[in-house]
């Protein structure tokens, strides 16, 4: 009788162990998949703020000179101070948004009007 029950208590603690290990895993998987997600937002996020600056800064360039300012985007405010180096605008972003800050840094050729770099910084 004994031995019946031990192999019974074994069988009933290995259940347990992989339901466990199922549900951590599960529960990882599903951490994981909420950064991933917060992530990409931030990314497309990044990138629509990215095509709107380009479009401003354009537009700007066609009708006068780029200077440093303060543009406002639906919920970002974005302070950018232009540097000009002889052949490109280099502009420096400070973007502040309600859930993060960041910094991004472009280059933008006076000729083409094409920008040819943008780097971010947090």
């Amino acid at each position: 009788m004994m031995r019946s029950r031990g192999s019974i208590l074994q069988v009933v603690l290995v259940i347990f162990l992989i339901m466990f290990t199922s549900l951590f895993s599960y529960c990882t998987l599903i951490t994981r998949q909420y950064e991933l997600t917060r992530y990409q937002r931030m990314m497309n996020q990044q990138r629509r703020i990215e095509i709107l600056l380009r479009h401003h800064w354009r537009s700007t360039i066609d009708q006068d000179i780029l200077l440093s300012d303060t543009y406002e985007i639906e919920d970002s405010v974005i302070s950018y101070t232009v540097d000009d180096d002889g052949r490109d605008y280099i502009i420096d972003c400070e973007v502040s948004t309600p859930s993060y800050n960041y910094t991004m840094q472009a280059k933008i050729d006076m000729e083409t009007l094409d920008m040819h770099a943008c780097t971010y910084g947090h």
